[in-house]
């Protein structure tokens, strides 16, 4: 069976992408990425089910961000219903 986000940590992502929130998310490796999440989903053809984040970062480009890779999310929007999750 493969590692998946707990369910309490995937629902700020889904609140995150439903409110347009713009975060800024902070990577295990210490990347950091700001913008709005638009998705999870299972990446295509991938046989371990790897879940990530289709997120759109502010100058425009879109990444996919391995879910089990996140580490903090800073929300950036004012009056947001959180305003950060620890994610390890």
């Amino acid at each position: 069976m493969s590692k998946i986000l707990s369910c309490d940590l995937h629902d700020y992502l889904e609140i995150a992408c439903l409110y347009r929130y713009k975060v800024k998310l902070l990577s295990n490796a210490g990347e950091s990425y700001v913008g709005v999440p638009q998705t999870t989903l299972i990446k295509a053809g991938s046989p371990n089910k790897q879940e990530v984040l289709l997120f759109c970062c502010e100058n425009g480009e879109e990444v996919e961000l391995e879910l089990l890779t996140l580490r903090e999310m800073h929300v950036l929007t004012p009056q947001a219903k959180f305003s950060s999750v620890k994610f390890r």
